[in-house]
């Protein structure tokens, strides 16, 4: 299927970043094989579910405080990758803990 490409990752090829730029090419250039989803991906019914059951999981984590704050933001994107193969970010923890079970590929990790 592809890969969705988390927008930090995509900053850090266009901005030449000097700490992170070349690992994040180069793990983009390795999951092009497998295809990279672009922006014209469209939102679907079962991303808006997806996202609605992650916020709900982290709403009941924050009323419990077991649970970090957590941009909706990366609860959108989150619910969107699950749809794909997996998510291609630099902040992979900001995602694991309301989506467990989604592949993530790390800049820098094998």
């Amino acid at each position: 299927m592809a890969w969705a490409v988390d927008t930090c990752v995509l900053i850090d090829v266009l901005e030449a970043d000097p700490d992170h730029g070349r690992r994040s090419a180069a793990l983009l250039s390795r999951k092009l094989r497998e295809g990279l989803v672009d922006w014209r991906q469209p939102w679907t019914w079962q991303d808006t579910i997806a996202a609605h059951r992650a916020w709900e999981a982290h709403v009941a984590g924050r009323r419990a405080r077991s649970a970090p704050r957590r941009p909706i933001a990366d609860v959108l994107i989150g619910a969107f990758a699950g749809r794909f193969d997996g998510l291609v970010t630099r902040n992979a923890k900001d995602f694991r803990r309301v989506f467990p079970s989604l592949p993530i590929a790390e800049p820098g990790r094998p």
